[in-house]
């Protein structure tokens, strides 16, 4: 499925949405974070990105923890617009 971010909603996702999503859908499945924001098509939760503390480099507020789409799916613009 190809769809267009612009036609999607940001909304929070809930720590049981995004621990089940990450599981069915990104290849190392769940990881903790602090803030997670999905990108929802027709009410359906097609893509997320999730923040945390950064544990690598100190000089920045954020770290992406993951970045994950909906199996065979695509969605045009998504990173830009939940980076945003």
């Amino acid at each position: 499925m190809n769809i267009r971010a612009s036609k999607c909603d940001i909304k929070d996702v809930s720590k049981e949405e995004e621990r089940s999503f990450l599981k069915a859908n990104h290849l190392q499945g769940y990881a903790s974070s602090l803030v997670c924001y999905g990108l929802y098509y027709q009410n359906e939760l097609v893509q997320l990105m999730s923040f945390g503390k950064p544990r690598f480099n100190k000089n920045y507020q954020w770290e992406i923890i993951r970045d994950c789409s909906k199996k065979d799916t695509v969605v045009q613009g998504g990173v830009s617009k939940l980076w945003r």
